[in-house]
C-alpha cells in the first residue's frame, strides 16, 4: 500500500508540475559581475571597468587605466548555483552514517533548516547561467559609448518544511502539514547600448536596453494536508504562468495520467525563439572623492518583460482531495484483479487523484513580468598595485532571479603581481552563508583573460545556505 499513497502521489505531481528537472533565481542579484568582481567577492559599482560596467554600472565605461580607446570583449561566461535550501551542515550531521532520528532529532532539522516561527517560509535553490558573446567600448577623455549582448537564464525552486517533515516523519502521525512550493525560470537575451560622461569628479551612465524573452515559467503552490485515524484529506490551490518554449514543449504536452507521461514533451532551444520583449534600463553615478578613492551607486535591470508568445496561465478545477478508507469489491477484486489487493487499492487511489488533480483551467493571453532589479553601493580605494573595495547589493523586488530581499555585503583586494591580478574578498547575508572568493588572471596592455570561483565552506556559517559560482573571461582586447 506504500507506493500508493496519495500524498506521496501528488509530491510527484508537485515536482513535475514545478519543473525540478528543468529548474536550475542565481544570486541574490546575479547582475554580470565578471570575473574581476566576482574575484573580489563582490567589487561593486566602484570597482567594475571596462565591458563589465555595461551590464553593472555604467558610468564606469569612461575610465581606462591602461589609455585604451577601444575595448572588445568575446565570450565572458558565468555560472552560479546556490541559495538557502542548500544546507549541507543537516546532512553531515544527522543524514550520513546510517543514522536513526528520534523525534528530537526531527524538531532540530526541521526547526533549524526551515524556522521553527513560520512553517510556510520557502528555503530557495537556484541555478544562474550567463554568456556575454560580444561587447565593444569606444572612449575618449570624457566620454565613451558601449554595445553589449547578453543571453542570461535564472531558475529557481523553493519548498517549504512540509515536505521534509512528510519525507522524516511519513503518514504513520496524525497532524496537518502545510505544503507549499514556488518554482521560477526566465531566459532572456539583452541587447544594451550604455553612454558615459564624466564632468570633473562626477560620473554618469545609461545604458538602455532591448530584453527579448525567450522562455518563461512560474508557479506558486500552496495546500494542507491532514492525516487522521479515519482519513486522509488534501486541500490545495496552485498558478503557473507560462510561456516560450517551456510552455509549449512542457506544460501543454505533459501529462501524469498517461501511461507515459513524457510521450509527448519535448525540450527545444530556450534561446530559439522570441516569446516576449521589453524594455529594461541601467543607471550609474560615481563620484572621485580623491584621486584615490571612487564612490559609485548604480540601478541595475529596471524594466519590464511582455509574455505573447505560447502564453497562459494554469489553474486547477478542484481543490482537494479526499481519501477516507477502501471499501472492498470482492466481485471487482477477483474479477478485474484476479484476487489481487494491491492491485485493486492502486486503481482506486489512481482514480481518485486523477478526479481531484487531472483537471485544469488553462486561459490563453499575455502577461507582463518585472525584471531583477537592484540597487548596488560602493566605494574603491587604490593605492599603487592594490585596490581594496567594499560595499551592498539589495534586490527591489522579488522577481526571477532575485532569490532574497536581504541586503548582501562584501569586500575584496586586488594586488597586481606584474602582469598576474591575485583577487581574494568575501561576502555575507542574503540568501547564503559567508562566502569566499580568489581570482588569478593574466592582463597585458592589449590583452587580458582572467577567472574567479567563490564558494561556501560552511553552509551555517554567519548565515544559512551554499553558493558556488565561478566566472570565466576569455577574450578581452584593449587598442
Amino acid at each position: 500500500m506504500k507506493e500508493c499513497n496519495p500524498i506521496h502521489r501528488f509530491g510527484i505531481l508537485l515536482l513535475l508540475l514545478t519543473g525540478l528537472c528543468n529548474s536550475a533565481d542565481g544570486l541574490a542579484q546575479p547582475a554580470s559581475p565578471g570575473v574581476a568582481l566576482l574575484g573580489t567577492a563582490g567589487g561593486g559599482p566602484a570597482f567594475v571597468r571596462d565591458n563589465d560596467a555595461l551590464f553593472y554600472n555604467p558610468a564606469n565605461l569612461v575610465f581606462s587605466d591602461r589609455g585604451s580607446r577601444v575595448v572588445l570583449t568575446l565570450g565572458n561566461n558565468y555560472a552560479f548555483a546556490g541559495g538557502d535550501l542548500f544546507q549541507f551542515n543537516y546532512y553531515n550531521d544527522f543524514f550520513s552514517g546510517g543514522r536513526h532520528l528520534s523525534e528530537a532529532d526531527i524538531e532540530t532539522v526541521l526547526d533549524g533548516w526551515f524556522g521553527a516561527d513560520d512553517q510556510t517560509k520557502l528555503r530557495r535553490a537556484g541555478l544562474y547561467a550567463e554568456l556575454v558573446p560580444i561587447a565593444l567600448t569606444f572612449r575618449s577623455a570624457r566620454w565613451a559609448v558601449g554595445f553589449g549582448v547578453r543571453a542570461r537564464a535564472y531558475n529557481s525552486v523553493g519548498v517549504n518544511r512540509g515536505w521534509l517533515d512528510l519525507l522524516l516523519r511519513g503518514t504513520s502521525e496524525n497532524r496537518s502539514i502545510p505544503l507549499d512550493g514556488a518554482f521560477r525560470s526566465l531566459v532572456t537575451t539583452d541587447v544594451s547600448l550604455a553612454y558615459s560622461h564624466r564632468f570633473s569628479r562626477l560620473v554618469v551612465g545609461i545604458a538602455p536596453k532591448l530584453v527579448l524573452g525567450r522562455s518563461y515559467s512560474e508557479g506558486v503552490f500552496t495546500s494542507m494536508a491532514s492525516i487522521t485515524d479515519e482519513a486522509l484529506s488534501h486541500d490545495f490551490d496552485y498558478t503557473v504562468r507560462t510561456a516560450g518554449a517551456f510552455s509549449r514543449d512542457f506544460v501543454d504536452a505533459f501529462n501524469l495520467f498517461n501511461d507515459d507521461p513524457f510521450a509527448d514533451v519535448s525540450f527545444s532551444n530556450p534561446f530559439g525563439t522570441v516569446s516576449g520583449k521589453g524594455i529594461g534600463l541601467d543607471l550609474g553615478l560615481t563620484y572621485l572623492a580623491t584621486s584615490h578613492f571612487l564612490m559609485a551607486v548604480s540601478l541595475t535591470d529596471l524594466g519590464s518583460i511582455s509574455w505573447d508568445g505560447d502564453a497562459q496561465e494554469v489553474r486547477p478545477t478542484h481543490h482537494s482531495f479526499s481519501f477516507e478508507g477502501l471499501v472492498l469489491n470482492q466481485d471487482r477484486i477477483d474479477n478485474e484483479f484476479n484476487g489481487e489487493f494491491g492491485s485493486y487499492a492502486e486503481s482506486v487511489l489512481d482514480s481518485l487523484a486523477h478526479d481531484a488533480y487531472d483537471s485544469v483551467l488553462r486561459t490563453r493571453g499575455g502577461f507582463s513580468t518585472r525584471l531583477p532589479s537592484a540597487l548596488h553601493v560602493g566605494g574603491a580605494w587604490y593605492y599603487g598595485r592594490a585596490t581594496l573595495n567594499a560595499g551592498f547589493s539589495k534586490a527591489l523586488n522579488d522577481a526571477p532571479g532575485n532569490l532574497s530581499l536581504a541586503p548582501i555585503y562584501h569586500a575584496g583586494l586586488e594586488y597586481r603581481l606584474g602582469p598576474v591580478p591575485l583577487r581574494a574578498g568575501f561576502r555575507y547575508g542574503g540568501d547564503g552563508a559567508l562566502t569566499v572568493a580568489g581570482g588569478i588572471g593574466l592582463r597585458t596592455r592589449v590583452y587580458e583573460f582572467g577567472i574567479g570561483l567563490s564558494a561556501t565552506p560552511r553552509s551555517d556559517m554567519m548565515g544559512a545556505g551554499g553558493r558556488y559560482t565561478v566566472a570565466l573571461s576569455l577574450v578581452n582586447i584593449h587598442i
